[in-house]
């Protein structure tokens, strides 16, 4: 890119901006800044006149994953307006990238509603084409959007999918998503102990890979089973580190932790100091820790909006979007709201919807077939 830029290549600056072509599944970012000059040199290639369709599309599915996790509204923006353009030149490959990217921002609450049909759209391009990575990266956006509305029946079938049509590096992705699934049915299923040994053996064999997300999968699953036993006390010093080197990325649990400990002043500095976290596939898990907080807290006007911005997502389980983190019912978050503001009738069917739901997951998934088709200790995982 920055040879194209020195000679004032157009052309070749373009190619350049748009040489990624494989499915994307996990995040591609290496960094937590936003890296500004290929940012700069994607605006300055779409202001160039005569730019096809094709072009446009594949640079703003270029912008959109670039700005995945620093700035929602133009990730959002972007991967919206890729699919539009992409759909307009009429070539395949083109739309299944921005399909792709699109897909990839529903985890998020934004379109949340569109899941399924984006899904369906690239399986379609993608079977006529015959090309069996977007397969597989059609399969699982399904999987995430079967798991987010807890119809574990199609996450299963749609996994087994995901994994079928994947190949190399890929597979290795999807065996890695496949198994923290497995770990996390296991803490709804009621078998805590298990669910965090699979967790924590998934951890192990992505350390010994060097695999930098390694810490989190352990994290992600000490804290789903904290969740499970309502008392994360426990994880304040875990979590305490993880925010000293990426503050914000685990504020909401954090001050939880801090509340079960009684540390409520250090709970209260935090909560300060915090600000909504981003609108990925993490939302629905750290919103409903911050609706929490804000109940425990008694901010009562911070509890009222919160209580409206988790009312769409009422009847799920918080953690799901992702497909490895489980953060509990969010009707129980709704139940602390409605008590905070003081709507004590909607507080109890609130606390009575979150109990049902937790009782009918465990029974129905306690007889449940795990989906990762090697055992944890040959479990290969995400790449982060």
């Amino acid at each position: 890119m920055r040879t194209a830029r020195s000679l004032g290549d157009r052309d070749a600056l373009v190619r350049a901006l748009v040489s990624w072509t494989a499915p994307v599944v996990w995040t591609i970012l290496v960094d937590n800044d936003a890296d500004t000059e290929i940012l700069d040199g994607i605006a300055t290639a779409l202001s160039y006149p005569g730019l096809t369709t094709t072009n446009r599309a594949l640079l703003l599915v270029a912008r959109a994953f670039e700005l995945d996790g620093l700035d929602d509204a133009g990730c959002l923006a972007a991967a919206v307006e890729a699919r539009a353009v992409a759909e307009e030149s009429g070539d395949p490959a083109t739309t299944m990238r921005a399909l792709n990217a699109v897909g990839y921002v529903a985890f998020g609450p934004d379109l949340a509603d569109e899941r399924l049909g984006n899904a369906r759209r690239l399986l379609e391009i993608a079977q006529e084409v015959g090309d069996e990575g977007f397969v597989s990266v059609a399969h699982f956006q399904r999987f995430l959007a079967a798991t987010a509305v807890t119809d574990f029946d199609h996450a299963y079938e749609s996994a087994s999918l995901a994994t079928t049509y994947a190949a190399g590096h890929q597979l290795v992705q999807m065996l890695g998503v496949v198994a923290v699934f497995d770990a996390m049915v296991e803490l709804m299923a009621g078998r805590v102990e298990s669910g965090l040994r699979r967790y924590s053996e998934i951890s192990a064999t992505m350390h010994a890979q060097g695999m930098v997300v390694a810490q989190w999968v352990g994290t992600i699953g000490r804290t789903g089973a904290a969740v499970v036993c309502n008392d994360l006390a426990p994880l304040v010093e875990e979590l305490e580190d993880i925010e000293a080197v990426r503050p914000h990325s685990v504020r909401f649990p954090l001050i939880l932790a801090l509340l079960d400990r009684g540390d409520h002043a250090r709970a209260r500095q935090l909560w300060e100091e915090s600000r909504p976290y981003p609108r990925d596939y993490y939302w629905l898990a750290m919103t409903t820790f911050r609706a929490r907080v804000a109940a425990r807290l008694a901010d009562v006007d911070a509890a009222r909006d919160l209580h409206a911005d988790l009312l769409p997502f009422a009847g799920r389980i918080a953690g799901l979007d992702s497909g490895s983190f489980y953060a509990g019912p969010v009707d129980t978050a709704l139940a602390e709201t409605a008590d905070a503001i003081g709507d004590a009738d909607a507080a109890t069917r609130w606390r009575d919807a979150a109990s049902e739901l937790v009782t009918r997951l465990a029974d129905r998934l306690r007889d449940a077939t795990p989906t990762a088709p090697h055992s944890q200790a040959d479990a290969r995982p995400p790449s982060g």
